[in-house]
């Protein structure tokens, strides 16, 4: 999610199951789709982090004011709360890795949608699919890399439809 050609945006009809994706998203049209999904009731569910480790911040600020950075773990300065409780393979650190560049963007998406609480009441969600797939045992060998998926990935219930981009 870090540019438009990473950048794929979905809408699912649950009362269908019928999905339609575009990909190569820009920023001006997702936030169009996502200001849509909230009038309508609907949730936004964003496969990018929404913040940063809260000691890394504290130790970034710390650094900035010539104070002790502090000795706080490195586990804790990489990884947030959440990203500790994932099961299975370890997540990216928003605060050391290149997904940090996937938060920048959500965190100006958020801004722009007049600033969102992370605890979901304003119905916009992290979430993180790849452990979600892994916690239901679902098979989806490279689908992070495989954005052109013309067939339903194993474990999906229907077919996904795709559309060129902009249009869902």
């Amino acid at each position: 999610m870090a540019q438009p050609k990473g950048t794929a945006s979905c809408e699912i009809d649950w009362s269908t199951g019928e999905v339609a994706c575009a990909l190569h998203v820009a920023d001006p049209l997702l936030l169009t789709q996502v200001r849509s999904v909230l009038v309508s009731g609907g949730i936004v569910a964003i496969d990018a982090p929404f913040g940063w480790p809260v000691p890394f911040v504290k130790a970034i600020e710390r650094h900035r004011a010539r104070l002790p950075f502090g000795d706080t773990p490195s586990r804790s300065l990489r990884l947030r709360t959440t990203d500790q409780a994932i099961e299975g393979r370890p997540s990216l650190s928003v605060s050391s890795d290149r997904i940090a560049a996937v938060a920048f963007r959500a965190a100006r998406l958020l801004d722009a949608l007049g600033g969102v609480r992370r605890d979901g009441q304003d119905r916009v969600i992290e979430v993180y699919p790849a452990a979600a797939l892994r916690r239901w045992k679902l098979e989806l060998p490279g689908y992070e890399r495989d954005a052109g998926l013309s067939h339903p990935p194993k474990g999906a219930e229907r077919p996904v439809r795709r559309r060129g981009p902009g249009s869902l």
